[in-house]
């Protein structure tokens, strides 16, 4: 089975590190891609739009399906719930099921930025600012622990960080129609984090009425990022939900 991966905004293909392993040991392999515009992947941010994201998503797991024959298994993280959405709608025949972790889900009547300022999420809308003269979103300085990683120690905190780009503006502007006959056709799973800081447990309570769930597993006690803070009690959940529908 293949597992292709797609980070959230600020993020790059870095953040899977510490769940990959435990994947790959029960004989899962695993693709981590950085979306174009993130480190590692620069790009004008003026030019990064949810097509091109999307796109760049479409064509790495082609490329998998291509090579072993298979259906991927597709997971968002955050924004990467958006990304991996449309990539289902662009291309349902590459994905066999997609999984989204504390994920946001299109909404056929707002764009993601809607979502994101009419969440109750005081929290987000201080340590966030825009500046859409760069075109970028940006965390400020000091305040990632507290928004994406309360669970983890300053280690990792700090390597994570490190890892961090201003993140394009574009893709959360637009809104993100799909079909039923298309992405709706993709069974799909939720990965709740109960503790999370930037997508409340309410908001994603919310976002998931917006699409089709066969199965919504809840984390006790995790905040944004359990790929970082709890790679164990994350690895076991994918582990059952993969099991069921491989």
């Amino acid at each position: 089975m293949n597992i292709l991966f797609v980070h959230g905004a600020w993020h790059n293909a870095g953040c899977w590190s510490k769940l990959t392993p435990l994947l790959e040991s029960s004989g899962i392999s695993c693709h981590c891609l950085t979306l174009p515009g993130h480190k590692g992947r620069e790009q004008n941010p003026f030019s990064v739009s949810m097509k091109v994201y999307s796109q760049a998503v479409c064509d790495y797991a082609e490329d998998i399906v291509k090579k072993t024959g298979e259906q991927l298994v597709l997971v968002g993280h955050s924004m990467g719930g958006l990304v991996i959405s449309v990539a289902g709608e662009q291309m349902p025949h590459l994905f066999k099921r997609l999984i989204y972790l504390s994920a946001l889900v299109p909404s056929q009547a707002s764009s993601p930025l809607d979502i994101m300022k009419n969440a109750p999420n005081p929290a987000m809308r201080k340590m966030v600012s825009m500046n859409i003269f760069k075109g970028v979103m940006e965390v400020k300085k000091g305040k990632e622990k507290e928004l994406f990683y309360h669970n983890c120690d300053d280690v990792v905190v700090n390597e994570e960080v490190n890892n961090h780009c201003p993140q394009p503006i574009r893709p959360f502007l637009a809104r993100h129609r799909w079909s039923h006959e298309r992405l709706g056709s993709i069974p799909k799973d939720y990965i709740e984090c109960l503790d999370d800081r930037a997508v409340l447990i309410d908001v994603q309570r919310h976002l998931q009425k917006s699409m089709t769930f066969e199965r919504v597993v809840s984390i006790a006690g995790s905040d944004h990022s359990p790929f970082l803070s709890q790679p164990e009690e994350l690895a076991s959940v994918m582990i059952s939900l993969l099991d069921v529908s491989s």
